[in-house]
């Protein structure tokens, strides 16, 4: 697998050409998610908020008890609505984004409504939800004890306290295992939710280690965007979801690799288009990433005619396929 040295420098490498798509996919989201909370909010402040402090109300409902009921059942209906429209949008941009980094770092020319491709493909966009909602139960199941606790001994006590780092730990864990899932899921579109929380669950099984310490690697850049308030966040963002990308492609490449056939190197070679791993000899040998992509390239026989070979496929380490398109 790549160092992280050569993960990030990769990703330096990749963003070139593709830095203004970068930052104009993360303004487009931005712009979707701002239009969806300032209707949320407006109609939190006009149907909830107004009835109760007597103000903001388009209508006069306290004096017609009828004209209340209906109301309300409609201003329920709109909130849930609007509640669903929220997780759409959410799921179908986090989609689209991580589809967008991982075309990015394997050489693919990018726009910044390529985040929109989320929303495009309904079997690849019903997969990636199952998978946010694992993680999301998980989550809530492991706040179950923290609440429960909370409840019964108080929100100050020492069992509470206990009980909440106990289980911080566990969801730390949990997420160092489950964290490539939501990537697996992007890169291969028949993958089921369960599949890829597997897949991530053994890619990771190794690596707990190298991921904690590739994000503390960033922590100065994100120092960096809360000193210029921000402003570094143009560069800083897309920088990390590229090498995280890499880090996802490096891993699910060291373990998968052999679902393919055997072939001969070819005499023409694109850049891009395939997963940006190295083998351990390329490793000891090569300092740069994108010439280590490159030597691994050639020792798979990645080119022209096979440009690449994990697209939509995956398979357990005992490679039995799994998933083909």
């Amino acid at each position: 697998m790549m160092t992280i040295s050569q993960i990030k420098n990769f990703a330096k490498r990749q963003l070139k050409g593709n830095l203004l798509s970068a930052i104009g996919a993360m303004m487009l989201s931005f712009i979707c998610f701002s239009l969806w909370a300032s209707v949320f909010l407006t109609v939190v402040l006009v149907g909830i908020v107004g009835p109760v402090t007597g103000r903001l109300q388009l209508i006069n409902i306290s004096s017609n008890p009828d004209l209340r009921l209906i109301f309300f059942v409609i201003l329920g209906v709109v909130i849930a609505a609007l509640v669903f429209l929220g997780l759409y949008l959410s799921v179908g941009l986090m989609l689209g984004t991580q589809r967008f980094y991982l075309e990015m770092v394997k050489g693919k020319q990018v726009r910044a409504f390529d985040i929109f491709k989320g929303f495009s493909d309904n079997v690849h966009l019903k997969h990636y939800l199952g998978v946010v909602m694992i993680l999301y139960l998980i989550e809530f199941i492991l706040m179950i004890p923290v609440s429960l606790v909370g409840m019964k001994s108080g929100y100050k006590s020492m069992d509470y306290e206990l009980t909440k780092h106990i289980t911080s730990f566990l969801s730390f864990i949990i997420t160092l295992f489950l964290g490539l899932s939501t990537y697996a899921s992007a890169d291969n579109r028949n993958m089921k939710a369960l599949d890829a929380i597997k897949v991530s669950f053994h890619l990771m099984r190794a690596r707990k280690f190298k991921l904690v310490i590739f994000e503390l690697s960033f922590i100065l850049w994100f120092l960096l965007m809360a000193i210029t308030c921000g402003i570094a966040a143009f560069w800083v963002i897309p920088y990390f979801y590229a090498s995280y990308s890499i880090f996802y492609l490096s891993a699910y490449g060291e373990d998968y690799w052999n679902i393919t056939e055997e072939s001969e190197p070819k005499d023409s070679y694109v850049r891009g288009d395939a997963v940006p791993e190295e083998s351990r000899e390329a490793a000891e040998s090569v300092d740069d990433g994108f010439s280590a992509y490159e030597q691994w390239k050639k020792e798979h026989g990645i080119g022209i005619d096979n440009p690449d070979p994990f697209h939509d496929r995956y398979t357990d380490p005992d490679n039995s396929t799994k998933e083909e398109n």
